[in-house]
């Protein structure tokens, strides 16, 4: 399983031509979908891409389309560069391009019948887009979300859980795996167990669903990919006594995270146990990113940590 380090796809400072000699891969990531939409940071991605594409070794850059104000479903102007991407990404021999649902709405806006709603539309785009693939030479891995954004104001449920990817994969659509994403969704349903979170804060989740934390090894033949890193915190909807709302933390080192660091050790034995998935990014986070200190401390900790048998997929009952 190859290492890839992300950068961001509009700052090539944070891009280090070494990481091809060191048998790495990376992921260039574009931020918002003004880099997108705006045409000089749209030509600026291009340059930069095409830059990277030749030092890179072939098939060892990854490209991960925006989620922010990115709502390529309904937007066309959106749509236009999700299409233009794929051209890019078959140009420059991209192995893969990473893509959210991209339904974003402030938690307030959701309701279960929406969220409904809303995935019955993915699904139905999600058809254009396996067509659309059809003869791709790249995959296009969808991501799944966090439970809850990082601040407790918005949120997207449509990708979240193993389930909701039900009958949106086949050809070159496929999943990349965000255990992040996943341990920080797993925390918070078992916060609303233990009755941490009150009901105002539970009425906030309108697409719940009861899983475990390895159910995500049911989707083993759709999985191309992996993001890896830790959290730490729990994002609140509502102001806690003080008025402040607490807050996650994503791109946490797994010793310095909510949960224990033992759960990141037996989550990485079941990516080990996918031996198919060639590529795991970690997004962690840096107070530098031309000098990733804490990302390299936590492929050493990967390195460090003993193979294991990877624990079976499980099918406990879902709602």
């Amino acid at each position: 399983m190859r290492y890839c380090l992300p950068f961001l796809a509009t700052d090539l400072s944070q891009f280090d031509p070494d990481w091809a000699e060191q048998d790495l891969a990376v992921e260039a990531v574009v931020f918002d979908a003004e880099d997108l939409l705006e045409a000089e940071r749209w030509a600026l991605v291009r340059r930069n891409l095409a830059e990277v594409a030749v030092r890179m070794p072939p098939g060892r850059m990854l490209f991960h389309f925006p989620v922010n104000r990115a709502n390529y479903v309904e937007d066309e102007a959106v749509r236009r560069r999700l299409w233009q991407c794929f051209e890019l990404a078959a140009q420059f021999g991209v192995a893969g391009v990473v893509l959210h649902s991209n339904q974003i709405r402030p938690v307030e806006d959701w309701t279960p019948d929406l969220a409904v709603r809303t995935r019955d539309r993915f699904a139905e785009f999600c058809v254009h887009l396996r067509d659309r693939l059809r003869d791709a030479p790249f995959w296009v891995g969808l991501e799944n979300m966090p439970i809850m954004g990082n601040y407790g104001r918005e949120l997207d449920p449509t990708l979240v859980f193993p389930s909701d990817f039900e009958g949106l994969c086949g050809g070159q659509l496929r999943v990349t795996w965000d255990l992040c994403h996943y341990s920080y969704t797993m925390y918070v349903v078992e916060q609303l167990r233990a009755g941490v979170l009150d009901e105002r804060e539970r009425r906030a989740y309108p697409s719940l669903r009861e899983h475990g934390l390895f159910d995500f090894l049911d989707l083993a033949p759709d999985i191309v990919h992996w993001h890896f890193s830790a959290f730490r915190g729990l994002a609140r909807t509502q102001p806690g006594p003080d008025g402040r709302r607490e807050r996650c933390h994503e791109g946490q080192t797994p010793w310095a995270a909510s949960v224990p660091e033992s759960t990141y050790a037996q989550l990485l034995a079941a990516m080990r146990g996918l031996p198919h998935v060639q590529q795991v990014t970690f997004e962690v986070a840096e107070d530098d990113y031309r000098n990733r200190v804490n990302t390299r401390a936590v492929m050493r900790w990967c390195d460090a940590q003993p193979s294991a048998p990877s624990p079976a997929p499980a099918s406990p009952s879902r709602s």
